[in-house]
Protein backbone atom coordinates (compact mmCIF):
# COMPACT_ATOMS: atom_id res chain seq x y z
CA UNK A 1 0.00 0.00 0.00
CA UNK A 2 0.94 3.46 -0.96
CA UNK A 3 1.70 6.37 1.71
CA UNK A 4 -0.95 8.55 0.99
CA UNK A 5 1.41 11.10 0.71
CA UNK A 6 2.97 9.47 -2.78
CA UNK A 7 -0.47 8.32 -3.70
CA UNK A 8 -1.15 11.37 -6.47
CA UNK A 9 3.04 12.68 -6.65
CA UNK A 10 4.86 11.58 -9.79
CA UNK A 11 7.92 9.64 -9.83
CA UNK A 12 9.69 12.53 -11.62
CA UNK A 13 8.37 14.87 -8.22
CA UNK A 14 9.46 11.88 -6.12
CA UNK A 15 12.72 11.85 -7.07
CA UNK A 16 13.34 15.93 -6.90
CA UNK A 17 12.26 15.77 -3.76
CA UNK A 18 14.51 13.01 -2.50
CA UNK A 19 17.14 15.02 -3.96
CA UNK A 20 16.34 18.47 -2.32
CA UNK A 21 15.85 16.40 1.00
CA UNK A 22 19.31 15.11 0.28
CA UNK A 23 20.65 18.88 -0.77
CA UNK A 24 20.93 18.58 -4.59
CA UNK A 25 18.84 20.40 -6.79
CA UNK A 26 18.08 19.01 -9.93
CA UNK A 27 18.17 20.78 -13.41
CA UNK A 28 16.75 20.04 -16.68
CA UNK A 29 19.95 18.49 -17.85
CA UNK A 30 19.76 16.03 -14.91
CA UNK A 31 16.84 14.66 -15.55
CA UNK A 32 17.22 14.13 -19.30
CA UNK A 33 20.74 12.64 -18.52
CA UNK A 34 18.50 10.31 -15.88
CA UNK A 35 16.02 10.15 -18.90
CA UNK A 36 18.76 8.77 -21.06
CA UNK A 37 20.04 6.35 -18.80
CA UNK A 38 16.89 4.81 -17.62
CA UNK A 39 15.94 4.29 -21.21
CA UNK A 40 19.38 2.71 -22.56
CA UNK A 41 19.00 0.16 -19.14
CA UNK A 42 15.17 -0.84 -19.80
CA UNK A 43 15.95 -1.40 -23.36
CA UNK A 44 18.75 -3.21 -23.30
CA UNK A 45 17.96 -5.24 -19.69
CA UNK A 46 14.15 -6.15 -21.84
CA UNK A 47 15.69 -6.01 -25.29
CA UNK A 48 12.79 -3.89 -26.71
CA UNK A 49 13.36 -1.11 -29.46
CA UNK A 50 14.82 2.55 -27.54
CA UNK A 51 11.56 4.50 -28.47
CA UNK A 52 9.28 2.02 -26.67
CA UNK A 53 11.45 1.51 -23.51
CA UNK A 54 11.50 5.89 -23.94
CA UNK A 55 8.16 6.17 -23.55
CA UNK A 56 7.89 3.75 -20.99
CA UNK A 57 9.61 5.68 -18.87
CA UNK A 58 8.14 9.48 -19.81
CA UNK A 59 4.81 7.95 -19.22
CA UNK A 60 6.37 6.30 -15.73
CA UNK A 61 7.88 9.66 -14.58
CA UNK A 62 4.92 11.44 -15.45
CA UNK A 63 2.12 9.35 -14.52
CA UNK A 64 0.71 9.69 -10.50
CA UNK A 65 2.00 6.74 -8.42
CA UNK A 66 -1.63 5.54 -7.58
CA UNK A 67 -2.37 5.53 -11.54
CA UNK A 68 1.00 3.75 -11.92
CA UNK A 69 -0.32 1.03 -9.02
CA UNK A 70 -3.44 0.49 -10.81
CA UNK A 71 -1.78 -0.28 -14.31
CA UNK A 72 0.22 -2.38 -12.72
CA UNK A 73 -2.56 -4.48 -11.17
CA UNK A 74 -4.43 -4.88 -14.35
CA UNK A 75 -0.98 -6.04 -15.91
CA UNK A 76 -0.80 -8.70 -13.45
CA UNK A 77 -4.69 -9.61 -13.88
CA UNK A 78 -4.78 -9.31 -17.43
CA UNK A 79 -1.32 -11.66 -17.05
CA UNK A 80 -3.24 -14.45 -15.25
CA UNK A 81 -6.24 -14.36 -17.61
CA UNK A 82 -3.69 -15.04 -20.64
CA UNK A 83 -2.62 -17.96 -18.39
CA UNK A 84 -5.45 -19.82 -17.67
CA UNK A 85 -7.29 -18.94 -20.81
CA UNK A 86 -3.85 -21.04 -22.61
CA UNK A 87 -4.83 -23.66 -20.02
CA UNK A 88 -8.51 -24.13 -21.07
CA UNK A 89 -7.44 -23.85 -24.90
CA UNK A 90 -4.93 -26.65 -24.75
CA UNK A 91 -7.51 -29.14 -22.62
CA UNK A 92 -9.71 -28.25 -25.14
CA UNK A 93 -7.76 -29.14 -27.54
CA UNK A 94 -6.95 -32.08 -26.06
CA UNK A 95 -10.59 -33.46 -24.93
CA UNK A 96 -11.65 -32.80 -28.76
CA UNK A 97 -8.73 -34.32 -30.47
CA UNK A 98 -8.91 -37.15 -28.08
CA UNK A 99 -12.72 -37.42 -29.33
CA UNK A 100 -11.62 -37.21 -32.73
CA UNK A 101 -9.85 -40.01 -32.44
CA UNK A 102 -11.90 -42.72 -31.09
Amino acid sequence: MLAAILRWKTTARIITDVAAQCGVELSRADFQSFEAFETELHSTALGRPQDRSKRHINLVLRLPQQIIKYLQWGEHRLSSLRFYLVKVIRLVKRLYHERGSQ
